[in-house]
C-alpha cells in the first residue's frame, strides 16, 4: 500500500488565501458602483382623506362593497374569525340586516 501523499507542495497552502485576498481588493476596489435613476425622485402630491384626523369617519358604501366582496370571494378561504357580525352596524348595516347576512352562518360556540 503506498502512503498518503499530499499534493500541495511547501509553500503553496499560503498561495490560495493571498491569491484570494488580492482577488478581493481587485474586485471591490473596479467593481462598478450601483446604478441610480436619473435625476431627483419625485414626490406624490399631498392628499387629503375622509379618514384623517381625529375626526375622520370612512365612506360606508365603500366599506359595505368590501365586506360584500369578501362574502362572495375570499370567504370561500378565509375566515371571519376575529370579526363579529354584530361590527357589521358599525359599517351602516341596520340591525335587521346584520341579522339576515348572519342568519345562514351556524353557531358553533352556543350550548344546545
Amino acid at each position: 500500500m503506498k502512503p498518503f501523499r499530499s499534493s500541495v507542495t511547501a509553500g503553496e497552502g499560503i498561495l490560495s488565501p493571498v491569491l484570494c485576498l488580492i482577488c478581493l481588493i481587485f474586485t471591490l476596489a473596479f467593481y462598478p458602483p450601483a446604478a441610480h435613476a436619473a435625476g431627483e425622485a419625485k414626490t406624490p402630491p399631498e392628499q387629503d382623506w375622509s379618514y384623517e384626523g381625529p375626526f375622520g369617519t370612512y365612506d360606508r358604501a365603500a366599506l359595505q362593497r368590501g365586506f360584500q366582496v369578501y362574502k362572495q370571494v375570499c370567504a370561500s378561504c378565509h375566515a371571519m374569525e376575529h370579526l363579529h357580525y354584530r361590527n357589521l352596524a358599525e359599517i351602516g348595516y341596520s340591525d335587521e340586516e346584520v341579522k339576515a347576512i348572519a342568519s345562514p352562518v351556524p353557531d358553533y360556540g352556543r350550548p344546545g
